[in-house]
């Protein structure tokens, strides 16, 4: 067995106690992975020890939902092993395996789908939390809102067409195409020229607010 040594404990232990970096000569820490967890206050992951599958041991960390197995060097999700395994591919960050009855623990084949993490987070979404899908104050359309269409002043939410068939937000519109075609006719920057009255006008409330107040 090959061993190494301690730099923090002054012992040889064996090379499995080392942890992996590239960056090193023999691509392994100075310290054990004990020194190392007693020097950051890092506690050894509880685990449960499940079976084996092609060789590989199968372990459940203490409170943790999903299964794991130690494979090239650090631990995968056996999911995502056996997907990969039966594509004979390696799974793209943004791919996601989804458990078809919503358990978690049940990792045969047939209840595996590979998804799209979009497809993934909506699935969820609209099944279990209902954190993706709400429904249109306005029209009563259920899709999908980001955070931005919610009115903060009433606390409701409305789609984007319906966002957009606002007299209010119509008008807004007119009022900033009719300052870019001024903008475009002088030569100068509309993004800019925007933020600039946006900002005298805050300031101009401001100072009327003091005069009223000083009155």
């Amino acid at each position: 067995m090959l061993e190494k040594y301690c730099t923090k404990c002054k012992k040889f232990q064996p090379i499995k106690k080392f942890r992996k970096d590239k960056q090193k000569k023999d691509g392994y820490y100075s310290s054990c992975t004990d020194c190392y967890r007693k020097k950051y206050g890092i506690k050894e992951a509880i685990h449960d020890v499940v079976g084996k599958i092609d060789g590989y041991t199968i372990y459940r960390n203490k409170g943790h939902k999903y299964f794991f197995i130690y494979f090239n060097g650090k631990g995968i999700r056996l999911h995502r092993y056996l997907i990969e395994k039966k594509l004979g591919r390696k799974l793209k960050r943004n791919e996601h395996v989804h458990h078809i009855d919503f358990n978690p623990q049940n990792n045969n084949l047939s209840n595996l789908q590979l998804l799209s993490s979009s497809e993934h987070e909506q699935l969820h979404g609209k099944i279990v939390s209902n954190r993706f899908f709400r429904k249109c104050n306005d029209c009563g359309k259920e899709v999908s809102y980001p955070n931005h269409l919610k009115d903060k002043v009433n606390n409701i939410f409305r789609c984007m067409d319906c966002k957009m068939s606002n007299p209010k937000y119509i008008k807004s519109k007119e009022k900033y195409q009719e300052f870019k075609n001024q903008c475009e006719l002088l030569g100068v920057n509309t993004t800019k020229a925007w933020k600039e009255k946006t900002r005298l006008a805050k300031v101009r409330d401001v100072l009327l607010q003091r005069l009223g107040r000083s009155k």
